[in-house]
């Protein structure tokens, strides 16, 4: 084999390997887990489907409608990828409420930021709205969340 014909294929091998950690290795060291196993696997009080935005981290990383999933626990807030089949692709942030600094309603979206000195959040986009019962939560949870 000629040099010629190794160098013509370089790109491709350095293209797979930027593949490889753009698209699995980024979205895996965004994983956040402030909750114990035993929590975590209680079911949902709501669900909400929609897109998010993970910010704070080395950049931002985001997903669109309809593959990210909030999900409402009396422990705190999971939010991560609506189908399993995405999973290796978006984040999964589980975030008890003392874990949360702040919660903000913007117009379409809100963003939920959690209380590290990095200044992470999130923001969760939806085209249906967000359950009423999200509001009602945070709101017993002490966050000034209009509804």
């Amino acid at each position: 084999m000629s040099a010629f014909s190794v160098w013509r294929f370089l790109p491709s091998v350095l293209g797979a390997i930027a593949a490889w950690v753009l698209l699995l290795r980024v979205p895996l060291k965004a994983h956040t887990r402030m909750v114990s196993e035993l929590l975590a696997t209680t079911r949902p009080i709501s669900t909400a489907v929609g897109g998010g935005i993970w910010s704070g981290g080395t950049w931002p990383l985001g997903a669109s409608w309809p593959f990210v999933r909030m999900d409402l626990f009396d422990w705190g807030l999971r939010i991560g990828p609506s189908n399993g089949w995405v999973r290796f692709l978006i984040p999964t942030t589980e975030l008890q409420w003392t874990d949360i600094s702040s919660i903000k309603r913007k117009v379409g979206r809100v963003r939920i930021d959690w209380a590290t000195p990095d200044g992470r959040s999130v923001h969760f986009v939806t085209l249906t709205g967000i359950p009423r019962l999200f509001f009602e939560t945070w709101g017993r949870h002490g966050f000034d969340v209009d509804s």
